[in-house]
């Protein structure tokens, strides 16, 4: 839905973060092998990635900061979740209707337990074609666009086939 007010608004506003809440919370901490988790958010939710936009594309990404606070609380999950350093974070907290206070208890309330992630941070997605000429990789920057198929391809094709070259990372994806 858009709102001249909101813009693009998702309802619930915290269905990712809560999904990812729920899915994290029935993994048992104590498996001798962890299942591989792959979570997509997006590249534009990070305050360092914010500081990269360019001008005339910022007002694109205000329109479409309801569904990047989710994305922002997921991320947070994720963070707490995977143990990576606190003083790491620096993108604020989420709010409270994004995620609720306590939430850590519903994980075990012990940090650093999920060891088996890889979170995509793709850039705007389109509804393109495949083109697997996507870059991926670390704090990467300038990459704007990028086709749903080239997402699940990267995903499939690469992070899920070389999981030890992408454990634990969180990867940017984009054109």
């Amino acid at each position: 839905m858009f709102t001249l007010s909101k813009g693009f608004v998702i309802n619930p506003p915290n269905l990712c973060t809560t999904s990812l809440l729920n899915l994290l919370s029935v993994i048992p901490h104590n498996l001798p092998a962890q299942p591989k988790v792959v979570a997509v958010t997006s590249n534009g939710v990070t305050a360092d990635y914010h500081k990269s936009i360019p001008c005339r594309a910022k007002g694109f990404y205000a329109l479409i900061s309801v569904p990047h606070a989710d994305k922002l609380g997921m991320e947070k999950v994720i963070h707490w979740s995977a143990g990576w350093l606190e003083d790491s974070w620096k993108d604020g907290n989420p709010e409270a209707h994004i995620l609720p206070q306590g939430w850590e208890s519903r994980l075990g309330g012990r940090a650093g337990w999920l060891k088996s992630i890889v979170v995509v941070r793709s850039a705007i997605l389109t509804d393109g074609e495949e083109a697997a000429k996507y870059k991926a990789g670390e704090d990467l920057s300038g990459q704007w666009t990028v086709s749903r198929r080239d997402v699940a391809h990267f995903i499939s094709n690469d992070v899920l086939r070389n999981w030890s070259k992408w454990e634990g990372k969180a990867v940017s994806v984009g054109y």
